[in-house]
């Protein structure tokens, strides 16, 4: 999964205030009682070199063009012109990385999921739980 000297990102989605269920398939179905709910997915993007993190409101799970535009921003203001992204090999997000690899300038050398269950993602988890955090502390 590491390609030497191309930076990995770790990329996923989640919603405000729902628990983070460890099993996958549990997890999947909280997420889309959300989205029924007409809950934001909240997008976070980790660069596992600088450490920033990127999150953003979605109006919805996908290649929403607005994203596109958005991500690419965060990519170019990373300053990378190669990447390697890993995700949690949900369709949504893969179609969304499908279209940034198409607009984005740099190269993007491949998308991967984290294997089987959700821990082998735990960068992407940890990202989620500090913006989680952030926006609690925003909400008191």
């Amino acid at each position: 999964g590491v390609v030497p000297g191309v930076p990995k990102l770790v990329s996923d989605y989640f919603f405000i205030g729902r628990r983070r269920v460890k099993e996958r398939a549990e997890r999947l179905r909280d997420e889309e009682e959300a989205e029924k709910e007409g809950q934001t997915p909240i997008l976070v993007l980790k660069d596992t070199l600088s450490k920033s993190i990127f999150a953003h409101a979605c109006p919805r799970k996908g290649a929403d063009e607005s994203v596109v535009k958005r991500v690419i921003a965060d990519l170019d203001s990373l300053g990378y012109k190669r990447v390697l992204v890993r995700t949690d090999g949900e369709p949504a997000i893969l179609d969304l990385w499908t279209r940034i690899k198409e607009e984005w300038q740099g190269e993007i050398i491949k998308v991967e999921a984290a294997t089987g269950d959700h821990d082998s993602n735990g960068e992407s988890e940890q990202a989620v739980q500090k913006i989680e955090d952030e926006v609690r502390t925003w909400k008191e």
